[in-house]
């Protein structure tokens, strides 16, 4: 998603629309829509389109919500600066959406019996 895009996301019936949108030459980007009827706040949004974070008053609570689209590449990096901005923001309650590559990824291989090509699973 990037910032030219909003326009074209923009329907009312879906609710508020909150974007990270990328930069103009990768393909990255959040976009995500809240009912008009619960109350959210913008809290952050990541330069590179990677993180959003929006506060959401639920009944008698509020919540963090970190939506992530996390990269392929400097992972490491990636989560420890993640993990600096939730402690920084000291929210008790908090959900954590997206993408997330460093959970699993598919590794294919080759040739396997019968020279037939296969995706396996494996934990990184």
């Amino acid at each position: 998603v990037q910032k030219s895009d909003e326009k074209y996301l923009e329907y009312s019936k879906l609710g508020k629309l909150f974007t990270s949108p990328a930069d103009k030459k990768k393909k990255k980007g959040i976009a995500v829509y809240i009912k008009e009827e619960i109350k959210s706040k913008l809290v952050f949004v990541d330069p590179d389109g990677r993180i959003l974070m929006l506060e959401i008053w639920l009944p008698h609570k509020k919540v963090l919500c970190v939506l992530i689209y996390a990269p392929n590449e400097k992972q490491q990096e990636f989560y420890k600066n993640l993990h600096e901005k939730i402690v920084e923001l000291e929210q008790k309650i908090f959900a954590l959406l997206g993408i997330l590559m460093w959970l699993w990824i598919i590794e294919r291989t080759i040739k396997g019996k019968r020279g037939r090509k296969r995706d396996y699973l494996k934990h990184v």
